[in-house]
């Protein structure tokens, strides 16, 4: 990823949906997409979202087989990551309503294209339907399957080239601090709406994890102590 410029970084809630192109539908074996574009560029939209957005669990990593056009077999590594809303925070409220709002946008872009999407039409009712992976991530009773709202969050992409840094822009481990409890503000990329068998979303990478600077590491521990000389 190249470095991104701020200029181009929108927050959660200074964007307008009228702004959004589409590409042509892009098929390669089963991969099958719609990228999305921006403002007559042709670059995705990159959403700021608010602060203090908190990690649930560690990433869920999911590990899979493929071949190359040799017929080579490779593994490869996909690392996804939870983010939750704080119901209490007025701007987090602000934003899973907007978020609705464009994931109808999403899923009237899959309806749209439903017989390019699919080879097998699947059932495409509302964006609470548990095929469908917009930006909002619904969590729901095991039991009854009705959504427990105030685990709303949003389920995201690590990439390679994700970074966690803080307000100076310092850079820190990701896989230290993308983890259980941390709260941070996300910097998203929404890249392109797919079809996948009978599962259709909107793919979202995490470009940026903005953290509070953590506190500073005391090495030298003179300071900590009273200097006395041995003599009377």
């Amino acid at each position: 990823m190249s470095e991104t410029s701020d200029n181009s970084i929108f927050k959660y809630n200074n964007f307008s949906l009228s702004l959004m192109s589409k590409s042509s539908l892009y098929k390669n074996g089963k991969t099958r997409r719609i990228y999305l574009y921006y403002n007559n560029t042709q670059n995705p939209l990159i959403l700021k979202l608010p602060d203090k957005m908190k990690i649930p669990y560690t990433p869920n990593v999911y590990e899979k087989e493929v071949k190359d056009k040799n017929g080579v077999a490779h593994k490869t590594e996909n690392k996804y990551l939870t983010l939750n809303f704080n119901k209490s925070i007025q701007k987090h409220l602000n934003c899973k309503k907007i978020f609705k709002k464009v994931d109808k946008h999403f899923l009237d872009i899959v309806k749209e294209n439903v017989f390019g999407l699919f080879k097998n039409t699947p059932s495409i009712t509302d964006i609470y339907n548990t095929s469908f992976s917009g930006l909002l991530n619904y969590a729901r009773n095991k039991e009854t399957k009705e959504i427990i709202d105030e685990f709303t969050g949003i389920r995201i992409n690590i990439l390679d080239t994700t970074k966690v840094i803080d307000v100076d822009k310092n850079e820190y481990n990701v896989d230290e601090y993308l983890t259980s409890g941390q709260l941070g503000c996300p910097i998203v990329s929404i890249n392109y709406v797919y079809g996948n068998g009978l599962k259709y979303g909107v793919s979202v990478d995490l470009l940026y994890f903005i953290i509070d600077k953590p506190p500073k590491a005391v090495d030298d521990y003179t300071d900590h102590f009273n200097t006395y000389s041995d003599s009377d």
